[in-house]
């Protein structure tokens, strides 16, 4: 389980942004896929996902509970 120490309308941001991230990484040629772990790492910010151009398999990472 998950617990997020954030503020809602934070994590809801930061939602938007991955789901704009891994559009972009969609529309690329080069595919990586992500574990669910590494995006909820994204979301709590502690890495960076433009090191390596990367989609996410996990799109349920969007329900965030």
């Amino acid at each position: 389980m998950v617990v997020v120490k954030e503020r809602k309308e934070t994590l809801l941001a930061k939602v938007f942004n991955l789901s704009l991230i891994m559009e972009s990484f969609r529309m690329s040629m080069f595919k990586k896929l992500l574990t669910a772990e590494e995006c909820f790492n994204i979301l709590k910010g502690e890495s960076n996902p433009f090191e390596e151009v990367k989609s996410c398999q996990a799109m349920n990472v969007y329900t965030i509970r």
